[in-house]
Formats: C-alpha cells, sequence, structure tokens
C-alpha cells in the first residue's frame, strides 16, 4: 500500500506487475491534480521496483487518465511518456470501467 494514498495497491504474480490506483471519474472529492502526481508517483516506484522481475504491468482504475484536463496532465501524459521513454517494450495494460468503452492506446 501507498503511504500518502492507502487505497492504491501493488503486488506481483509470475512477472505481472499489478497496480491499483485511486482515478475516479469525478473531480469533486479532493484535491485531484494531488491524487493523480500521488498516483503517478506511485506506478513510477512499482515499476522501478519491479523491474527486474516485471514481464507485464496491469493498472487499474476507475476512470480514464489519458485526457487533457486534470488527469492526463498528471497521470496520463507523464504515464505515456514513462512508457513510452523507459519501459518502450513492456506490455501494458490499463484497465478501467468508468467510460463503459473498449479502447487501445499505445504511447506516442
Amino acid at each position: 500500500r501507498q503511504s500518502a494514498r492507502e487505497e492504491n495497491f501493488a503486488f506481483q504474480a509470475n512477472g505481472v506487475t499489478f497496480i491499483g490506483l485511486n482515478v475516479v471519474g469525478s473531480t469533486s472529492i479532493d484535491n485531484q491534480a494531488e491524487r493523480m502526481q500521488q498516483n503517478f508517483d506511485w506506478v513510477q516506484q512499482k515499476m522501478a521496483e519491479t523491474s527486474e522481475t516485471m514481464e507485464v504491468v496491469v493498472i487499474v482504475g476507475h476512470a480514464y487518465p489519458f485526457t487533457s484536463g486534470t488527469k492526463g496532465q498528471y497521470l496520463g501524459t507523464p504515464l505515456m511518456n514513462l512508457l513510452r521513454d523507459t519501459y518502450p517494450n513492456l506490455p501494458v495494460m490499463y484497465i478501467y470501467g468508468d467510460g463503459h468503452n473498449f479502447c487501445v492506446r499505445y504511447p506516442d
């Protein structure tokens, strides 16, 4: 569990790093920018800690983080940059249910 945000979790099993984030659809709960930054910090930390043994990463959050707003600024864009620059060949799946649509994105 992340000390700054105890609802965030991570574990690894059989080469798969699982990371759970508090990414909600509503912006009225708390300081969204701070929460998104903490979420990104958690992803970055857990990927670095498991980089020697991770073969795949699965990230779970309720809402879509790749927006032009606060979620994108503090989580979505930094996440895509991290994947492109540091882990370019690593398979990563982000699972969310807020939009009720299937989509596939790749780091630019």
